[in-house]
């Protein structure tokens, strides 16, 4: 198991470059603003219960469920769980886990 602050994640594929990594954050938790500088992500929401705020992106909302949500390499992004529990699926592509690759900004 991995964390992040209050953020529990668990891999689930590692397959050279590609990771997959499924994680939870608790009702209002949140993941400050941070970089990622070797790792772009992709993030499938498995519900509705997670605000996610990216640079360059004047939305603030919950994503659709089962939506993709690109995040780039060096792109600030953060998020909050407001209305409960929240996981996600993290399709990532670099040499390591966006865990590891985390730099708070």
């Amino acid at each position: 198991m991995m964390r992040v602050g209050v953020c529990r994640g668990w891999c689930l594929l590692a397959l050279g470059w590609l990771r997959v990594e499924l994680w939870s954050i608790p009702q209002g938790g949140s993941i400050p603003p941070h970089i990622h500088r070797r790792v772009s992500s992709r993030f499938v929401f498995l519900d509705r219960n997670l605000d996610v705020h990216r640079t360059g992106s004047a939305a603030t909302r919950a994503l659709p469920w089962l939506r993709w949500y690109h995040v780039p390499a060096g792109c600030v992004h953060w998020a909050e769980a407001r209305r409960g529990c929240a996981r996600f699926l993290n399709f990532e592509w670099g040499p390591v886990s966006a865990s590891e690759d985390f730099t708070e900004t």
